[in-house]
């Protein structure tokens, strides 16, 4: 962690904290310690880590992130040559010895 007086030192997870009593601590009560440990982990795996920024992805949310990778991915797919594909290049037969010009 950071020294004493660092103002940066807690504040990601002050966030957090807020965050998680906002929307999980305050709604409902549980009755049951498994009850509430289900409803926290649900809202971080469900909510909180779809939607945070994230540095390794860019600054963009995973949700964010995957919808450009498809983009991408499809917009790749549909600029190969036909060769890149697996199709057989011209000139060549399906034995794969060429042709020989006349």
């Amino acid at each position: 962690m950071g020294r004493v007086g660092a103002c940066g030192d807690d504040s990601a997870m002050e966030s957090f904290f807020a965050l998680l009593q906002k929307y999980v601590l305050d709604r409902q009560r549980r009755q049951t310690c498994e009850e509430l440990r289900s409803a926290i982990v649900t809202w971080i795996e469900r909510t909180y880590h779809r939607r945070r920024r994230q540095a390794r992805l860019g600054k963009l949310t995973p949700i964010e992130f995957k919808t450009i990778n498809r983009r991408n991915r499809r917009l790749i797919h549909s600029t190969r040559e036909p060769t890149e594909l697996g199709a057989v290049p011209s000139g060549k037969g399906r034995s794969g010895r060429h042709r020989r010009s006349a």
